[in-house]
């Protein structure tokens, strides 16, 4: 398992698009924009890195989801994230 401290810093929301930074540990912070789905518990969006589909579970649990752009590498990855108290 791979962990990873991840930041998602949403500075701008125009009605269902929201954009900012994502940033972890591991990575420097690079812009990331997000549209919510219309049953509002899920966004789709992207990075400069690739693919981003993230579901709310609950106030403090999200469920990330990500596949690469094509930079020559085949990943797809899901994970849960949790909310630091």
């Amino acid at each position: 398992m791979i962990k990873a401290n991840v930041t998602y810093d949403f500075a701008h929301q125009d009605r269902r698009l929201i954009w900012g930074t994502i940033s972890s540990d591991k990575t420097e912070a690079r812009p990331i924009v997000l549209s919510f789905s219309f049953n509002n518990g899920t966004l789709i969006g992207s990075d400069t890195m690739g693919f981003h589909r993230i579901t709310i579970i609950s106030p403090t649990r999200l469920e990330s989801c990500f596949t690469d752009n094509g930079s020559g590498a085949i990943v797809s990855s899901c994970g849960i994230i949790e909310r630091e108290q």
